[in-house]
């Protein structure tokens, strides 16, 4: 699967099985944490090699960059990740600034939900169109950590 939006069935299933993971670790986390606000973890690292398409450009864009990555431990859980790349066809620079939020809660009849959202921005720094693709994951586990329920549901838009 590309970073680009998701065009195929199988595309739609790795994103639903990526948001599957990062809920059971907001589940976990919830129901483990500790009293302390203190992040449970804290990390940050870089890529090189990455390789993504931009529908909205037509192109594979060649990237590295850094991510940033808190888990408080309560939750919650962010994601920040930038990187910069290059066109394979045309040579253009693009930029890209995303970011994860996946924030879980204990409701009264103890099941979780946890309401995961992302922002996927890639700009081009020519006259080229950007890529913006959002996509919001609501999923709900049972008092067993069992997935009970999941909705998912993105868009994609090539402003400029």
């Amino acid at each position: 699967m590309s970073l680009g939006a998701p065009a195929t069935m199988e595309d739609l299933e790795v994103l639903r099985r990526v948001f599957s993971v990062i809920g059971a670790m907001a589940v976990v986390g919830l129901l483990a944490a500790p009293a302390s606000a203190a992040p449970a973890s804290n990390e940050r690292d870089t890529f090189t090699g990455g390789h993504l398409f931009s529908p909205c450009t037509g192109e594979w864009v060649d990237n590295s960059g850094s991510f940033h990555g808190v888990n408080l431990g309560n939750g919650y859980f962010h994601l920040n990740v930038h990187f910069v790349g290059i066109g394979e066809s045309s040579g253009m620079t693009y930029v890209g600034n995303n970011e994860l939020i996946s924030p879980a809660r204990l409701n009264a009849d103890g099941t979780v939900t946890v309401d995961t959202s992302a922002s996927v921005k890639l700009v081009s720094a020519g006259p080229l169109p950007n890529q913006i693709v959002t996509v919001r994951n609501v999923q709900i586990y049972d008092a067993n950590g069992n997935l009970i329920s999941q909705t998912l549901n993105f868009t994609t838009s090539c402003p400029g």
